[in-house]
C-alpha cells in the first residue's frame, strides 16, 4: 500500500513540475505580434525597377532602404543608408558616406557602395526597361571611391536629385548579388536592407508576408510579422477590421455611411489627410478620335464633376481645379476651366466632325470606387451622344492595358501623393523621349507637350523660377488635356485602437515607418 502511495506522489510531483515548467515557458514567450494591412488589389512587382503604384511602394518601403529618408510624419530629410553627404557649389557632384555594417537580408552580405552604384546604373540601363529612368537621367556617371564612399556626377544641376533618391519608387537600394543570382525571380523574392524581410507572396490570393529583420540597423521593428492581405471589396475589408481580422484599412468613402460608421466606432481610429493624390480621366492621344483636342475638351465639358464629388463621394474629396493639388509647390488655380456644359460639348463634337457622337471603350479597375465613377461618366457622356463601353478588369490586367501596352482608350489615372517638389510628378506622368517617339514613366496618354518645360524645370536651381515653370506646365496641361482632373483626394485610413505609433505619410499610403508601429494585443478583439 505504501508503495502505491509513493508512486502516486511521484506522478503528482512530476505532473505539477511539468505544469509549472509549461506555464513558465509560455509566460516567457510573448505572443507573436502580427500587423495585417488590407489592400484591394494584388501587387504587380516588388522589384524597385518596376514598382509603379503606391500600394506596391508601401510594401517596398519596408523591405528596402534608401540613401536618404524622411523623418516619421514629415518631409524632413535625414541620412538613412548614407550617414552624411556633400554637394559641390555648382550642384553637379554629390558625395555620400555610407553606414558601415548594414546587412542585406537572407545572407546576401554587407551593403557596399558598389550595390548603390549597381542600383542606379541598372535603372538607367535601357535593357532593364525600368519604369522611371527619367528620374535619374541627370546622372552622368557614378564612382565608387571605396566600400563606403561614392560619388554621383551629374550632367547638369538637378533641382530634384535628393528628392529622387529619397523614398520614391526606383530609389530603393538592391543587392547586386541577389539581383544577378535571382534574375527575373527577384521581383518575387526581393532582398533589401529594410526593417522587414520578404517571406512569401501567394500567387493566388496576392497576399504578401514580411517578417522582422533582426539585423536592421535602425529602429528595431516592434511587430514580428506584417501581412498585406488582399480583400478586393473595401466594405468587406472594413468589416474585417471591426472583427479584428485586419489592423489597418484604407476607407472607401464612396460607400454610404462607412466613414461615419468608422468614426463612431470606439475601437477604430480614423486618420485623415489632404495630400497630393488625385483621380483624372486619361485620353490615349494615339486614338484617331481622341487625338483631336476638341473631342477631349468636349468630354471635359460633358462631365459633371459635382455629381461625382458631392453625389457619389459625399464631399470626401475635393473637386479638382487643375492637375496639381494645393499640396504641391507652385500650385495655381489660374488655368483653363471646363465647367459642366453639355451644349458646349455638343458644339465641339460637331466642329470635330462627330455631330452624332461616337463609341469608345473605357478601361477601369474592377475594385474600389472606379466602376461607380465610370458608370456616372458613361451616363453623362451618353447625353452628348458618346457611347461608352466600360471594360472592368482586375488591377493587374488594367495596369497591363494602360501603363504596359498603352492600348486603353479612355481610362483612369489614380495617383497617390508625390513628394511636394512638383518636378517629380510632372516627370513621372509626362516624360516623353522624342528620339524614340515614345513615352516613358506612366505617360500612357502618349503626350509629348511638356518635353521642353520638363527639361527646364529639372535643370533650374532657383525655386521661384521653377515655380513659374510649374505654372506654365499646369496651364499647358489644361489647354491640351492629355488628361482631365476629376478630384483631389483626401485619404482616410482606419486602424484599430490597438495599433500604436501609426502615421499616414505624404505619399498618402501607410507604407513608411512600420518599424515604429506596435500592437497592444490586450485591446485587440479576437477574430
Amino acid at each position: 500500500m505504501d508503495k502505491w502511495i509513493v508512486a502516486a506522489a511521484i506522478v503528482v510531483a512530476v505532473a505539477v513540475a511539468g505544469y509549472f515548467a509549461y506555464t513558465q515557458f509560455f509566460q516567457q514567450t510573448p505572443q507573436e505580434k502580427v500587423l495585417i494591412i488590407a489592400r484591394t488589389n494584388k501587387p504587380s512587382s516588388l522589384d524597385p525597377a518596376y514598382i509603379v503604384w503606391t500600394n506596391d511602394y508601401a510594401i517596398g518601403a519596408n523591405i528596402y532602404s534608401t540613401l536618404i529618408g524622411y523623418k516619421p510624419g514629415t518631409r524632413e530629410m535625414y541620412g538613412d543608408l548614407a550617414e552624411s553627404w556633400e554637394v559641390s557649389e555648382n550642384g553637379t557632384v554629390y558625395i555620400f558616406h555610407l553606414r558601415k555594417g548594414v546587412k542585406f537580408h537572407k545572407g546576401y552580405g554587407e551593403l557596399k557602395a558598389s550595390d548603390v552604384k549597381f542600383t542606379f546604373e541598372r535603372i538607367l540601363d535601357p535593357k532593364t526597361n525600368a519604369r522611371y529612368p527619367d528620374f535619374f537621367k541627370s546622372i552622368d556617371h557614378i564612382e565608387v571611391i571605396d566600400d563606403y564612399t561614392m560619388k554621383f556626377v551629374l550632367k547638369y544641376p538637378d533641382s530634384a536629385f535628393l528628392t529622387y533618391i529619397a523614398p520614391w519608387r526606383n530609389s530603393f537600394i538592391v543587392s547586386q548579388k541577389a539581383v544577378e543570382e535571382l534574375g527575373k525571380d527577384f521581383s518575387f523574392n526581393p532582398v533589401g536592407t529594410g526593417p522587414y524581410m520578404f517571406e512569401s507572396w501567394d500567387s493566388e490570393t496576392g497576399d504578401v508576408v514580411l517578417v522582422a529583420n533582426p539585423d536592421y540597423y535602425g529602429e528595431k521593428p516592434k511587430v514580428d510579422k506584417v501581412i498585406y492581405k488582399v480583400i478586393e471589396d473595401p466594405y468587406t475589408a472594413y468589416l474585417a477590421l471591426e472583427r479584428g481580422e485586419v489592423d489597418i484599412v484604407t476607407l472607401d468613402t464612396s460607400i454610404s455611411g462607412l466613414l461615419e460608421r468608422a468614426k463612431s466606432n470606439p475601437n477604430v481610429k480614423v486618420y485623415e489627410k489632404i495630400g497630393g493624390g488625385s483621380l483624372s480621366i486619361t485620353f490615349n492621344l494615339k486614338h484617331p478620335i481622341l487625338k483631336d483636342v476638341r473631342v477631349r475638351r468636349a468630354i471635359a465639358y460633358a462631365i459633371n464633376k459635382t455629381e461625382i464629388v458631392q453625389g457619389l463621394l459625399k464631399g470626401t474629396v475635393v473637386e479638382a481645379k487643375g492637375f496639381l493639388s494645393p499640396a504641391y509647390i507652385g500650385y495655381t488655380e489660374d488655368v483653363p476651366q471646363y465647367p459642366y456644359d453639355p451644349e458646349k460639348a455638343k458644339q465641339l463634337l460637331a466642329e470635330a466632325g462627330y455631330p452624332n457622337g461616337f463609341e469608345i471603350d473605357f478601361y477601369t479597375p474592377s475594385s474600389g470606387v472606379y466602376p461607380k465613377i465610370a458608370t456616372i461618366i458613361q451616363a453623362q457622356l451618353a447625353k452628348v451622344g458618346i457611347k461608352v463601353n466600360i471594360r472592368q478588369m482586375d488591377f493587374a490586367a488594367w495596369l497591363e492595358a494602360t501603363v504596359v501596352t498603352g492600348k486603353a482608350e479612355l481610362s483612369f489615372m489614380p495617383l497617390g501623393g508625390r513628394p511636394p517638389e512638383s518636378v517629380v510628378i510632372f516627370t513621372n506622368l509626362f516624360s516623353f523621349d522624342p528620339t524614340k517617339d515614345k513615352p516613358t514613366g506612366i505617360n500612357f496618354m502618349w503626350y509629348d507637350g511638356l518635353v521642353d518645360l520638363l527639361k527646364k524645370m529639372q535643370r533650374e536651381p532657383d525655386l521661384q523660377k521653377r515655380i513659374e515653370l510649374y505654372r506654365q506646365a499646369q496651364v499647358k496641361i489644361m489647354q491640351d488635356l492629355p488628361l482631365y482632373p476629376i478630384y483631389w483626394s483626401k485619404v482616410y485610413v482606419a486602424a484599430g485602437v490597438w495599433v500604436k505609433n501609426f502615421n499616414i505619410d505624404d505619399f498618402n499610403s501607410h507604407g513608411d515607418w512600420l518599424e515604429y508601429v506596435d500592437i497592444d494585443l490586450s485591446k485587440k478583439p479576437k477574430p
